[in-house]
């Protein structure tokens, strides 16, 4: 990457396609089917983003991350290779345009939403005090509700920049404003560079999570990480 301006900004609807963009670039594994997928799994995303970005009561914000390159630094390899196998007749960016790099998700969920055993099979018991053919699930968790970190996503040309961290950041400061003092998320085992990240930012293991994948497909465990915001 050339050196120039990367700026931070909260983003709205208008910014779904770029977050698309750098969502499928960022989590691209580079196989032959994910290449043939793309373009059906960046409509997806668009389409899933510009309904989560419409402003609402709930607790919610995304940012993107932009970089501006110097006036005569070429058009971004990485996304106009990406452009051309889209079915968007009008290509988002130009070498006037700013280049959508990174991004990353903030919400407020309840807790039993990820810490939940994938294993645990729901059972349920009528309860006397409770109307025929009403149910209730046996031993129900408290569902506390707590910042939940996701999609964060850096195209690889961005990446080892500090722009992660940046938007690490944010999402804490925000989270900090919105009344909280931990801040979650979930990490493969497998991904090294963004466990290092995350330890280094002062995020703590708080529980490994295997599913059924994990055993049968040797899928990487999910660690479940938390930080005790300041």
């Amino acid at each position: 990457m050339h050196h120039g301006s990367v700026q931070i900004h909260r983003a709205t609807a208008q910014d779904s396609r770029a977050i698309a963009d750098v969502l499928t670039l960022g989590f691209h594994q580079g196989g032959w089917i994910e290449t043939l997928l793309q373009p059906l799994w960046h409509f997806s995303l668009y389409d899933d983003l510009r309904h989560r970005l419409v402003p609402s009561t709930t607790p919610y914000a995304c940012w993107l991350a932009t970089y501006d390159p110097p006036d005569d630094s070429p058009y971004h390899p990485q996304l106009d290779s990406f452009e051309r196998t889209t079915l968007d007749p009008h290509p988002l960016h130009t070498h006037r345009q700013r280049t959508p790099i990174a991004t990353v998700e903030l919400s407020v969920r309840p807790s039993d939403t990820w810490s939940r055993d994938p294993w645990f099979w729901q059972t349920w018991q009528f309860r006397p005090s409770q109307s025929f053919g009403q149910l209730r699930p046996n031993g129900q968790r408290n569902r506390k509700h707590y910042p939940y970190i996701a999609n964060l996503a850096v195209i690889a040309s961005a990446r080892r920049l500090g722009i992660a961290s940046r938007l690490l950041d944010r999402c804490e400061r925000t989270a900090l404003a919105w009344g909280y003092d931990r801040l979650y998320l979930h990490v493969l085992e497998n991904n090294a560079p963004a466990r290092s990240l995350y330890h280094r930012q002062g995020y703590q293991l708080q529980k490994a999570i295997s599913t059924p994948n994990t055993l049968w497909l040797n899928q990487s465990r999910q660690l479940l990480m938390c930080k005790t915001l300041p």
